[in-house]
């Protein structure tokens, strides 16, 4: 027995309430499963939204200090620079070692400016470089101590790499006990090659 288009049209004359109905419930089948594939896809798409909405929200909330950070940073790039030192101006250098030494009475034995690499050829380019000094001086304790603290104070963006301290006496001023020094020192330079 097989079924043909002409029983297909038959039963659909008469019984046309019950094939419309079966028709509409298909359709709304198709409908529902092809939503629900939808939704995935739009929940989704609204995570992706939410996300960048809070990013959104993030920027407008760290933008309404932009103007005041901008501000701190550029007086910090200023105290920088006031603290920095031209690396190729070796006379000014050397004076602010000089000018620390007659100030405490202690005697500088060596003060040796160490090469300076610059920023091209290493590929950095910076704003600044690192500039560094040898020094050899003797002092007693107390003045050997105080032109270190001197030399932190005066080059707040530098650090010293070594230190090597050893006593001596000094025949000179009736043997008494003088520390004999050698630090390498690294201070914040502004580099002569930076091109922005």
């Amino acid at each position: 027995m097989s079924i043909e288009t002409q029983d297909i049209l038959e039963a659909i004359r008469k019984r046309p309430t019950v094939f419309a109905l079966g028709a509409c419930v298909l359709i709304l089948l198709i409908t529902i499963y092809l939503r629900f594939g939808l939704l995935d896809e739009l929940q989704a798409g609204l995570q992706e939204r939410q996300e960048e909405l809070s990013k959104y929200e993030q920027n407008i909330k760290n933008a309404a200090q932009l103007q005041k950070h901008v501000e701190d940073a550029k007086a910090l790039n200023n105290a920088i620079k006031k603290q920095s030192i031209n690396p190729s101006d070796t006379a000014l250098n050397q004076r602010i070692f000089y000018q620390i030494e007659s100030e405490l009475g202690i005697k500088i034995i060596d003060l040796q400016p160490l090469p300076v690499v610059s920023g091209t050829k290493t590929g950095n380019k910076t704003y600044y470089i690192p500039v560094g000094f040898k020094i050899s001086f003797s002092g007693d304790y107390i003045k050997v101590m105080s032109f270190i603290r001197r030399l932190e104070e005066r080059f707040t963006v530098g650090r010293i790499s070594s230190i090597t301290m050893s006593r001596a006496l000094d025949s000179t001023s009736g043997g008494s006990v003088q520390r004999l020094v050698s630090l390498n020192l690294q201070v914040l330079a502004l580099n002569p090659d930076y091109s922005p």
